[in-house]
């Protein structure tokens, strides 16, 4: 659903749910308002969640989440919380808007601190999980109700869990299925050009055991998760960052901290340089390994099943940030590091990586050594492709991507370049 429409449903609501207490309430105490508001509030959020337990598949509920009605309903009190703060000279602002800009802005927040969401950068299989019920293993114990139809908690770890279910049984049938699928997929590999899939898959079964492992968000952690990775080595992600997710500075911190181990970061450009500042960090040790995965733009908007991607070249310019920190500079990055202390390496190609790459996953070493990849965002996108078509998609999803296709030559270059003129404006 998209989240914009979504809100603006739930605010429009709102407004009406607003004019209509009003003309109830107007000569009732401020403090009665708002407390029969958060009452409605409250039932409102109690009745919801006694809908998703039992329609889930109700046509009525699903409407009334469509239309955002709960939502609306537990928006209300924040318009009279609003209105207080303004009647009492606690926040004052002086446009006719202020009551729904600070109303707004006090339930967002509220929402902000009380929302934990569960976040995937396995987006793929993420969004296909679909199922009536949702039950969270985690050691915090949380409510996190990330699907609205959460069953169970379990209090536990996700090994702990695992024994429990498997207790009583001595064939797993379901992991033997999967990982015979998985099995039967990873033998079929298509050709891939060089690109951080074709690395994953070069290294994963390569990487030493004991070490760690670190991955930025979000084509470095996707793509390793399509391998496997031993059992002993330590694997790690600050997922939710995209981006912006300071991959170097956790990487480094699990170095300072397990100086008998090797640490390794697989990273793309954007969150390499965006995260920069830490490889002067004095406490820098000759445990840390960084592989830089250099596109020379945020590949995620080139990749053939992003929106971005329908501009082409021009995505680099307004959503991909391509052209920036050297334009993929053979000097920059390696002046850089090497004035820090660092083994500097790098590839260009298959070759150039199948020679240097036994060099970096060293376990001892007499410094930090840095090695630099050099790909592009249409090899990378290919690979993603080829990698998630292993197995072809049914054939009903082949003929709409076809007509997707059709449709764009239908429309032509003309057309789609005054198009893009018209967004520019």
């Amino acid at each position: 659903m998209n989240g914009t429409l979504w809100f603006l449903r739930a605010l429009f609501l709102t407004y009406l749910l607003y004019y209509a207490f009003h003309l109830i309430s107007h000569s009732w105490p401020e403090v009665v308002k708002l407390m029969v508001t958060l009452a409605v509030a409250l039932l409102a959020y109690m009745g919801t969640e006694a809908g998703n337990k039992h329609l889930e598949n109700n046509t009525l509920n699903q409407w009334i989440w469509l239309l955002n009605i709960p939502m609306a309903f537990m928006a209300l009190p924040y318009f009279y919380v609003a209105e207080f703060l303004r009647n009492h000279n606690i926040l004052s602002m002086k446009f006719p808007i202020w009551k729904t800009i600070v109303g707004v802005v006090l339930f967002l927040a509220i929402c902000l601190l009380t929302a934990q969401p569960e976040v995937s950068a396995d987006v793929y299989s993420y969004s296909k999980l679909k199922s009536p019920r949702t039950w969270r293993i985690s050691e915090d114990g949380e409510m996190r109700d990330r699907f609205r139809n959460l069953e169970y908690v379990f209090e536990m770890s996700v090994e702990q869990f695992m024994e429990g279910i498997a207790k009583g049984s001595s064939v797993n049938t379901l992991y033997n299925e999967c990982s015979l699928e998985y099995k039967t997929m990873f033998s079929q590999i298509p050709e891939i050009p060089f690109s951080n899939i074709w690395i994953a898959n070069t290294l994963h079964d390569k990487m030493p055991e004991g070490s760690l492992l670190y991955f930025s968000i979000l084509n470095s952690l996707r793509a390793w998760n399509f391998f496997d990775i031993h059992s002993s080595i330590t694997t790690s992600c600050n997922v939710g960052g995209f981006g912006i997710d300071g991959p170097l500075s956790t990487a480094l911190g699990a170095a300072i901290a397990c100086p008998d181990k090797t640490t390794f970061i697989v990273t793309g450009d954007l969150a390499f340089f965006y995260d920069l500042n830490v490889l002067g960090n004095r406490h820098m040790d000759n445990n840390m390994r960084i592989l830089l995965i250099n596109n020379g733009c945020g590949t995620e908007f080139r990749n053939y099943d992003h929106p971005a991607s329908y501009w082409g070249e021009e995505a680099n310019l307004y959503m991909a940030a391509g052209g920036h920190f050297g334009k993929q500079s053979r000097k920059l990055v390696k002046d850089f590091v090497e004035n820090l202390g660092f083994e500097y390496l790098s590839a260009s190609s298959k070759e150039d990586f199948m020679e240097v790459y036994p060099k970096w996953i060293v376990t001892t070493s007499d410094k930090p050594i840095m090695l630099e990849v050099f790909t592009n965002s249409a090899d990378e996108s290919v690979a993603l492709d080829r990698f998630r078509n292993i197995v072809p998609p049914p054939k009903g999803q082949q003929i709409k991507e076809q007509i997707k296709i059709t449709v764009k030559e239908l429309v032509g270059n003309d057309i789609l370049t005054q198009v893009k003129k018209i967004i520019k404006k």
